[in-house]
């Protein structure tokens, strides 16, 4: 008895079949992204108003992210290489954007108990 990923294995070729499980792995990652802000969001979570708003355009690019991978993974079984040059030139954009991040803390520095004197 074979599993499903490997049933569309079989009626594709191998590279494609790659493509589509990678593009379809997003979009489940996409979907713990929409489940995640969603969270934070109902309940309260957010520190201050900009972490608000940060989340909320995280919970909206969960959505997006969920509708770009399911096409590509969809559309990875007709278009092979096309799928595959798309989908690398989105993986360059993130590492470039992820590299790029703001890299300010998350919270303020704790400030020292103990303040030393000359």
């Amino acid at each position: 008895m074979r599993s499903a990923p490997l049933a569309i294995c079989g009626l594709h070729s191998r590279t494609s079949c790659h493509r589509v499980i990678y593009n379809a792995v997003t979009a489940v990652q996409a979907v713990g992204w929409i489940l995640v802000s969603g969270a934070a969001l109902r309940g309260g979570l957010t520190r201050d108003q900009k972490s608000t708003l940060v989340m909320r355009n995280n919970h909206r690019n969960g959505y997006v992210a969920l509708a770009v991978y399911s096409l590509l993974a969809l559309i990875a079984l007709w278009f092979p290489l096309g799928i595959a040059i798309v989908t690398t030139m989105l993986w360059a954009y993130w590492l470039a954007f992820g590299v790029r991040a703001d890299s300010a803390p998350m919270w303020p520095a704790p400030r020292p108990s103990v303040v030393l004197r000359d």
